[in-house]
């Protein structure tokens, strides 16, 4: 099944962790533009000192959000929900390892800096609208299928629909096997 993006959000300012679905999102050098993870830098929560920024955007797989709301008990999160910029469909990014690049057609490209970590803040805003039970288990269900975030490598527009090429990053050779490639 090839990959393809269901849903583009950008944070609104009256809410803390669900974003607002667009038409078209365009990405800046660094994240999509008026979405508040945006930014070449962030403090660091536990220094407080200036750090890049790894999270410049967010994606979450709709199988595996429809995978652990089965599990909840609830109907799948509506698009953006769950705060992700990209919701994107036939790719289980439980699997997508740092590095991997996300290409599009208008040329943007966007790298996978990690796996992104369920959190209490999306499970509590989630919780008014899908319960209590949501509010209990969230994390534990979504870990590992919480999507990954990651930085621009080049700015463009991405819209519903535009398929994604994946491309996978390169193996790092050990140190013997590159001694005998020299």
């Amino acid at each position: 099944m090839p990959v393809r993006v269901e849903a583009v959000c950008v944070s609104t300012p009256e809410v803390r962790v669900a974003k607002q679905p667009r038409d078209e999102v365009h990405v800046g050098p660094y994240g999509l533009e008026g979405d508040r993870h945006a930014g070449e830098q962030h403090i660091s929560s536990r220094t407080g000192q200036p750090m890049p920024n790894r999270r410049q955007w967010s994606a979450v797989s709709t199988g595996e959000i429809e995978a652990f709301c089965r599990e909840l008990g609830v109907l799948a999160f509506e698009e953006g929900e769950l705060g992700e910029n990209l919701r994107l469909s036939g790719i289980d990014l439980g699997d997508v390892r740092p590095g991997t690049i996300f290409e599009f057609p208008s040329g943007c490209r966007l790298q996978v800096s990690a796996q992104n970590d369920p959190c209490e803040n999306a499970a509590a805003e989630l919780a008014v609208t899908y319960g209590p039970t949501v509010a209990r288990y969230f994390v534990r269900a979504s870990f590992g299928h919480r999507g990954v975030v990651g930085a621009v490598l080049a700015p463009g527009i991405v819209r519903p629909g535009d398929g994604v090429t994946v491309i996978l990053p390169q193996p790092v050779a050990s140190a013997p096997e590159a001694a005998r490639h020299s």
